[in-house]
């Protein structure tokens, strides 16, 4: 959808949209929007820029217990929330995850597993913002709220929620309301995304659900766009990973081979 229209939504304080039970109420209130239209300005995030692939390299160090560290060689390979390919190198072989439109697989040298479709639908690139779920915020079927303020690192900033409203008795819906919920924390001095919340959905149990947060720093421009080089994600105060980019490359044109899934062994 095009900005202007983008703009045009947050005249209206609410929309409704059709779905397979009853109508429901999407409301986008003018607060929000214009906070994610300042973050859109001071990114370059514009729905007519982003980008159609993106290539990124670097590293991720793991934090286990007692704060035990282990760094991995990391390419992630993207076009969009819906295709994304994560291979790890941990120095004796490569793990890749191939996420391609709801389907998933794990591949290791010596085998291939499929994920949960419930799992392969949350599994998101937050590495880069604007293709884990923060450009849909001008989609009609997403709501916007806004959460108050909060302190992030020491910076002051604006908290918005990002939610697709689903009918009663949904199931389908439900499942993707819960893979796009997101919460993004705006800079109020930047105006930048310093960080943002997501949901998790446990591989074993579809109802088991753990709330992650990833920060962002080391912002710098690529072709007129702002992304973030440093990523800290945590699940509540436990420290999961850190990811240092060494090289982002925009609009490379991945091939769609990327994305397909094997056959499971």
């Amino acid at each position: 959808m095009r900005l202007l229209a983008t703009l045009a939504l947050s005249v209206l304080a609410t929309a409704t949209f059709a779905q397979t039970t009853a109508p429901v109420t999407v409301t986008k209130d003018p607060q929000s929007v214009a906070m994610m239209t300042q973050m859109m300005a001071a990114t370059g995030w514009n729905l007519s820029s982003l980008p159609s692939d993106a290539v990124l390299s670097g590293t991720i160090t793991r934090y286990g217990p007692a704060q035990t560290q282990t760094s991995l060689s990391l390419i992630m390979e993207t076009t969009g929330p819906s295709q994304v390919r994560f291979s790890v190198n941990d120095g004796t072989k490569v793990t890749t995850t191939i996420i391609n439109s709801g389907a998933g697989a794990v591949i290791t040298p010596t085998s291939t597993s499929a994920l949960p479709a419930h799992t392969a639908m949350c599994l998101r690139p937050t590495h880069l913002p604007f293709f884990a779920g923060l450009s849909a915020w001008a989609d009609p079927t997403v709501s916007l709220t806004y959460k108050g303020t909060d302190i992030v690192n020491g910076q002051p900033t604006y908290r918005i929620g990002l939610r697709r409203p689903y009918a009663s008795g949904d199931s389908m819906g439900k499942l993707i309301a819960r893979a796009s919920w997101l919460d993004v924390w705006i800079s109020q001095q930047s105006t930048l995304p310093v960080q943002i919340a997501y949901e998790q959905i446990g591989t074993d149990n579809p109802n088991a659900a753990m709330v992650q947060t990833a920060q962002f720093s080391d912002f710098r421009s690529i072709g007129g766009l702002l992304v973030a080089f440093h990523e800290e994600v945590y699940a509540q105060t436990r420290h999961l990973y850190s990811l240092q980019a060494s090289t982002i490359q925009l609009n490379v044109g991945v091939p769609a081979t990327d994305f397909t899934i094997p056959t499971t062994q």
